[in-house]
């Protein structure tokens, strides 16, 4: 059987494809890099902040702009730095809220200027189930991104693999 490049694991996001789908992400990922950077310098207006913050976003630039070069030159190579960074981030979020999970429930000493110090048990139990439910949410996200671009990464793989293949 020969190779399908509309096969349906290779769609994704309401029908459109997964070399489409990555485009989609990676424009997604790169605003909210932005703007998290952005909102960083505002709230924290040091020079070193807002030096590591360009620094942050030019790596990242690179990192989610790679996969267009990929896409076009049919190279899955380029997807790698994305892949990884994917990952990287679920085993960060999952473990910041592992850590948010434990110090509540070890009612560790906060800092005074924490807005929850002087919380009742009803208001702090509010913020931590807010605090797990959107580690839990952004983990879901960052895992469907995940599956989309190692859907991409195979489609690329195969369709490079279908073309390099003799034909008798």
């Amino acid at each position: 059987m020969g190779f399908n490049p509309w096969d349906s694991r290779y769609v994704c996001i309401c029908g459109c494809h997964v070399t489409t789908g990555t485009k989609i992400i990676t424009a997604i990922l790169l605003a909210a890099v932005a703007l998290i950077i952005i909102s960083f310098a505002i709230i924290y207006p040091m020079p070193e902040v807002i030096f590591s913050g360009i620094i942050l976003f030019l790596i990242c630039v690179f990192i989610f702009l790679i996969p267009y070069y990929g896409i076009k030159k049919c190279n899955p190579f380029w997807l790698i730095p994305l892949l990884v960074l994917l990952s990287l981030s679920i085993l960060y979020v999952f473990i910041a809220t592992i850590v948010v999970i434990f110090s509540f429930g070890n009612n560790i000493k906060l800092p005074e200027y924490w807005p929850i110090q002087n919380m009742n048990d009803g208001n702090l139990i509010a913020v931590f189930i807010y605090y797990v439910v959107r580690g839990m949410a952004i983990i879901a996200l960052l895992l469907w991104f995940l599956l989309i671009v190692s859907r991409c990464y195979q489609y690329l793989t195969e369709k490079k693999k279908a073309h390099t293949l003799p034909i008798y």
